[in-house]
């Protein structure tokens, strides 16, 4: 286990849709290890996959999210060279430094995938009601980054360079990266999200992947499949 909660709490749901929630609980493959859960007396655990993304973001209606932080077990450096850069200063929001185990993760991921650097560019910020913060909980106190990849001083996009992302992708998760967000509509062909979060409340953080407009509905398959080969 790579991730404990610091605190949890239990979503709650409608009886009505327990039997579609099972299904669809069972059935996804980033919510894999439910042993932690009791799914009939808790048949809204995930009542909404958009709000166990968007975590305490106040504009999505939902069961309660758990107010602590998850404890991000730090990979360790590996004595690697660090190719991660922290490019987030002139960022409007999140330009506060990242964590450091966050930044292994990145790290050992450049390293497995080939990476000559992970340049994040939307980093850390203050848990509310402090700011500048925009979005939800994931980046407060630099548990999350959204980086871009660079290799032979040039950017790399799912175009030409997917096997190269997927390779990065599925090294995070390896790591220890448990939420991935990418898109072309979403953050466009090169950015990707980073995170130890996951479901947000899962304990362990179980693997979520999201796409278009933040949503798990639009994931994209191959991002899709090369995180799942990350927990292998």
């Amino acid at each position: 286990m790579l991730f404990r909660s610091v605190s949890q709490s239990r979503y709650e749901g409608s009886n009505g849709k327990a039997r579609e929630r099972r299904e669809q609980l069972a059935s996804s493959f980033y919510l894999q290890s439910l042993t932690n859960f009791n799914l009939e007396s808790n048949p809204g655990i995930v009542k909404s996959a958009q709000t166990a993304i968007d975590g305490s973001n106040s504009s999505i209606s939902g069961p309660n999210i758990p107010s602590g932080p998850v404890q991000l077990i730090d990979p360790g450096t590996g004595n690697l060279a660090m190719r991660v850069v922290e490019n987030q200063g002139g960022a409007t929001h999140r330009r506060l430094p990242i964590q450091e185990g966050v930044k292994n993760i990145l790290n050992r991921a450049a390293h497995a995938a080939g990476i000559d650097q992970v340049v994040v560019y939307s980093g850390g910020q203050a848990p509310a009601p402090g700011g500048p913060r925009t979005g939800s909980k994931r980046h407060d106190n630099g548990m999350a980054a959204d980086v871009y990849l660079v290799v032979g001083g040039r950017k790399l996009v799912n175009t030409t360079d997917r096997a190269r992302m997927e390779a990065f992708m599925t090294a995070c998760v390896k790591y220890g990266a448990r939420g991935i967000g990418h898109s072309d509509p979403y953050m466009g062909p090169s950015n990707i999200h980073v995170d130890p979060w996951g479901v947000m409340g899962s304990n362990p953080p179980q693997l979520l992947v999201w796409g278009v407009n933040g949503s798990y509905s639009t994931r994209l398959a191959w991002v899709e499949a090369a995180c799942k080969r990350g927990l292998v």
